[in-house]
């Protein structure tokens, strides 16, 4: 374990600097009358990215003491193997000396500063390649540039006269902005055809050209209905045109976007999915991530919500789960009345039965059979912590089997008193609807002030 650099005198707190504009160099003992340190001292961590370049970082060295006029001069030397391992041995720290051929002190080492001069800059190349394929050192050991400033007349602070450079070196990857599913919506009130964008995303600014390539791949439609118990369709190559390209340049942007146009001529009501695969880079250095290299992008074309009639909720219609109610009651929740409620179960049941953890649900018998719905409802007027944080929608034909519609996870009020309307949401014809909700602030139950439902 390092043992930690206490500042133990009053001359060390007085010579940390920080930048140039703010620098409090009058603030020193008068007994030093010129002084100089590292602005960035001890251990820096550095995380340089390998992508065929060399990175670069700037060393400042500060000028400070009661003399902030004075002229001097101060060199940055390298620690040798000697002065690193008695460091080593006082501090508790594991350091090894980055070979020189990984890294380069660029231009002068030697500083002369005068009167208006209040600190200098030393650039530091690090051979990002070179170092990338150093032998993996022992568990608690790292790799450091040990600088040190040296060869002054004038005073030079212990403390922060000493730079340790730690170089990480980071693979950069490439990934989609938005990974998994993502929920667009497409109205019949409108044009026929609509653009949606799916951003691509590097972790670092760009200073290349070069391309990523997309792929369409039905198999993870396939195993997200599986695994989701969904029926979404894949979306028609005659509803779509799509670049299979993004191409990123030296503009330092890290965000591209592939355009995505939609034509709703040929398609009914439903929910469809375009499965796309992040498949390939023309730059070698940079690593697809696993974790985010898939998208289903999902296009929900739905009927505008004015084509959308209010239901006459009332409570024989609904029915819960779990099947008692400790607080409030299904009526509290239809009457109008924003200060009344329902709560779903919180506590044991009138026999003793053991609160099921969520999912709970509301199970709406329709009067006639749907393929649309919006629902809305009210936060809680004296507590939020019922409100969903995620919610599903899931239909049925016949009360029993059910097909998920749609999971919520955006724009959910969170304040108490809030009101929400969903989107439009579309799927297989269905006359009983729950609205399932899965996750909420108290993580057991959750409320209604007031619910309603609209369908087509």
């Amino acid at each position: 374990m390092k043992k930690k650099i206490i500042f133990v005198s009053l001359l060390a707190a007085f010579l940390m600097t920080h930048t140039a504009c703010e620098d409090e160099k009058g603030d020193y003992l008068s007994d030093f009358s010129t002084i100089l340190s590292f602005r960035n001292s001890g251990e820096i961590p550095l995380d340089i990215y390998s992508t065929g370049d060399d990175t670069e970082y700037q060393v400042v060295i500060n000028k400070g003491g009661s003399e902030l006029k004075a002229t001097t001069e101060v060199s940055v030397g390298v620690m040798d193997d000697a002065a690193l391992a008695i460091y080593n041995a006082e501090q508790w720290t594991f350091y090894k000396a980055l070979p020189a051929t990984c890294y380069e002190l660029k231009g002068e080492t030697k500083f002369n500063f005068a009167a208006s001069d209040m600190y200098k800059t030393l650039d530091v190349v690090l051979k990002t390649e070179l170092i990338k394929e150093l032998p993996a050192l022992k568990s608690g050991e790292s790799y450091v540039i040990p600088l040190q400033l040296q060869n002054s007349t004038d005073s030079i602070n212990s403390k922060i006269g000493m730079a340790f450079i730690q170089p990480n070196v980071v693979i950069p990857t490439v990934f989609f902005s938005k990974s998994g599913y993502t929920q667009n919506f497409f109205s019949d009130n409108g044009p026929v055809k609509m653009n949606f964008t799916l951003p691509v995303e590097i972790s670092l600014p760009s200073n290349w050209d070069f391309s990523c390539g997309l792929t369409i791949d039905e198999t993870l439609l396939d195993e997200y209905n599986t695994e989701n118990e969904c029926d979404y369709a894949l979306l028609p190559t005659s509803a779509y045109t799509m670049g299979t390209t993004v191409s990123f340049t030296n503009d330092k942007e890290s965000v591209k976007e592939a355009n995505i146009e939609v034509d709703r001529t040929s398609l009914e009501y439903g929910n469809y999915v375009l499965p796309v695969r992040l498949s390939s880079c023309t730059k070698p250095q940079f690593v697809i991530d696993s974790d985010k290299s898939t998208s289903l992008y999902a296009i929900s074309y739905v009927p505008d919500a004015s084509k959308l009639s209010k239901v006459a909720l009332t409570e024989s219609m609904i029915s819960i789960y779990p099947t008692w109610v400790n607080e409030g009651s299904i009526a509290e929740m239809l009457d109008g009345v924003a200060d009344t409620y329902f709560h779903s179960a919180w506590g044991s049941g009138p026999n003793g039965e053991a609160l099921p953890p969520l999912p709970h649900w509301i199970q709406v018998e329709l009067p006639k059979e749907c393929t649309a719905v919006s629902i809305g409802y009210q936060v809680r007027h004296n507590n939020a912590n019922g409100a969903p944080q995620q919610y599903s929608l899931a239909g049925s034909m016949d009360g029993v089997n059910f097909s998920k519609i749609a999971t919520v996870t955006d724009d959910l009020p969170a304040k108490t008193g809030e009101t929400y309307t969903s989107p439009v949401f579309v799927g297989k014809p269905f006359k009983y609807l729950r609205v399932i909700v899965e996750k909420t602030g108290s993580g057991n139950s959750f409320a209604f002030a007031e619910f309603s439902m609209s369908t087509n």
